[in-house]
């Protein structure tokens, strides 16, 4: 095995061990409620995701429009 390639191994080793040791802390409570395990936070994440992509897709096309047409004009005032 290449220097590089064990490199590569430890970084994502490292990374899946520190995400582990994330959800066990939270899941177990260990540092109080202030650390929430992983697996909450990407639940809340995913929420916040798809609440905003329904929100966006529910608004009228010439909504999307007029933001755009209003963000130009902050932007570049006197066009």
């Amino acid at each position: 095995m290449s220097a590089g390639a064990r490199s590569f191994l430890l970084g994502v080793l490292g990374i899946g061990l520190f995400l582990a040791l994330w959800e066990t802390i939270g899941q177990l409570g260990l540092a109080g409620i202030s650390w929430p395990p992983l697996s909450a936070v990407l639940n809340m994440l995913a929420d916040e995701i798809s609440g905003a992509r329904a929100r966006v897709s529910a608004s009228p096309p010439w909504r999307t429009w007029c933001r755009r047409c209003a963000a130009v004009q902050i932007a570049w005032p006197r066009c």
